[in-house]
């Protein structure tokens, strides 16, 4: 078959855990002998016109078509926040992709800075489409479910105006409108998204900074509608976990086109790799170093037991958020215990997680269920956990791992104190970690899903 993946960043430059899952699903469908595509894009800081926006290139033997979304005009629309998931210039881009591929079957694991209306590109010429849900992108326009305060939100409302409200407090340091805008009652809010929708702004000619404004409110409050319409018409939906699909299903996930699908990992990478003792527990953090993922909650937890001894490892890139990272690093100045060691390779994760003895998972954000929770338990490496969103579909409390309330840093100390003072107990969590699905597993069942909506016959035989 010819398959045809989309993610909203790609290898070499994005590694986090959706860039993994698709990379090793398009690697695992190669080996089951069907040709792949991957459908990506980029953000870029400068302004580019619209012919320097599409390039191509090869990783690892895979195909690799990418679409460049920057703050400047795209096809004539200046409406960023629109174009970041209804976008007719990357649209038309894909459909010549698509009609030079010719693919069997489309399957989108991110569309975020692509656009939505792939989808509909792909039903004007009948071809399967599949959605693999990696973060909260189809619900949220920041993808995290997290208020600005970083506290988790309940989705968005009828009419999107708690988005609309999120949006112009992000946007607030821009000018005074938008945080006037952030702190209006619901009223004047509905009354103000009122008077954008019957263009009265543009009629009145406000002012530039009041008609930007308008047209993004009006942008955010039309996603929720566009977006579900397109969830809704999905063939096939592999929700990771429990959590994700009761969210979807609130925002128009069609149950009987879902199914439950666990995402796998490629065990080959810690096969034969054993475990080396250490006389002090050696804590792992391996991530985005970012605020949603905690690692601050880490470090401020392991400052409050100061007398301890432990060694904390915090693996992730350090220039994705240099602002955070400086910060976290200033809190952990002083304390020689913890290092910040940067980024590895995927294809390390075994001789990584074979210096650990723990993992710590402090999200802060409604997390999907990380991948690394996986690789620490096919390495026998119990996880200390956030209990929030698909980690506790994975992670059972006190069986194979430790939750904590996200955020709550005593919580976690006091986790960390008690696996620090009973090596015995680290080792039984470890002992009964679960086996997590191989990549070969799930690109098999990947398979038998394309199999059922095109009626493949080598699909079926192999």
């Amino acid at each position: 078959m010819k398959v045809l993946l989309t993610v909203h960043q790609f290898f070499p430059e994005h590694t986090s855990g959706t860039e993994v899952l698709t990379l090793e699903t398009a690697r695992g469908l190669i080996a089951r002998g069907h040709q792949v595509k991957v459908v990506t894009s980029h953000y870029r800081s400068e302004a580019l016109t619209d012919d320097q926006r599409f390039d191509r290139y090869e990783f690892q033997g895979i195909e690799v078509e990418r679409l460049a979304f920057s703050p400047s005009p795209m096809g004539g629309d200046f409406n960023l926040t629109r174009l970041e998931y209804c976008n007719p210039l990357f649209a038309v881009r894909f459909a010549q992709i698509v009609d030079d591929f010719r693919p069997d079957i489309v399957h989108f694991c991110h569309l975020m800075r692509l656009s939505a209306t792939f989808v509909d590109v792909c039903r004007e010429r009948r071809i399967p489409v599949v959605l693999t849900p990696t973060d909260f992108w189809f619900v949220c326009p920041y993808a995290q479910l997290m208020l600005p305060d970083h506290s988790a939100c309940e989705g968005p409302d009828p009419r999107g105006l708690n988005c609309i409200r999120h949006f112009m407090h992000t946007n607030r340091k821009a000018s005074m409108p938008y945080a006037l805008a952030a702190n209006v009652p619901d009223l004047f809010l509905r009354a103000g998204l009122s008077f954008v929708r019957h263009n009265l702004h543009l009629r009145l000619r406000l002012p530039g900074v009041f008609r930007t404004l308008g047209e993004s409110a009006r942008a955010v409050a039309d996603r929720q509608p566009f977006l579900r319409e397109r969830l809704a018409s999905m063939d096939r939906i592999l929700v990771p976990n429990r959590f994700m699909w009761d969210v979807l299903i609130r925002y128009g996930m069609a149950a009987e086109r879902a199914v439950l699908q666990p995402f796998g990992i490629n065990l080959d990478y810690q096969c034969g790799v054993e475990h080396t003792p250490s006389k002090v527990l050696r804590i792992g953090f391996i991530g985005t170093v970012a605020r949603h993922k905690g690692a601050h909650v880490l470090v401020e937890a392991v400052k409050q037991i100061p007398g301890l001894a432990c060694k904390v490892k915090i693996y992730g890139r350090l220039t994705d958020d240099p602002d955070y990272t400086r910060e976290i690093q200033s809190r952990a100045q002083g304390d020689d215990r913890i290092q910040f060691l940067g980024g590895f390779p995927n294809c390390e994760i075994g001789r990584i997680f074979s210096e650990l003895d723990v993992l710590v998972v402090p999200s802060i954000w409604l997390e999907n269920t990380p991948l690394v929770i996986y690789s620490a338990q096919a390495s026998g490496c119990p996880v200390i956990g956030s209990d929030v969103g698909g980690i506790g579909s994975a992670v059972a409390h006190e069986q194979n791992g430790l939750l904590f309330p996200p955020g709550d840093v005593p919580a976690l100390a006091q986790q960390i104190r008690r696996m620090i003072e009973d090596p015995e107990f680290v080792k039984r969590l470890g002992q009964a970690a679960r086996k997590p699905v191989s990549m070969q597993e799930y690109c098999a069942e990947v398979e038998r899903h394309y199999e059922e909506l095109t009626g493949d016959p080598q699909c079926a035989a192999s």
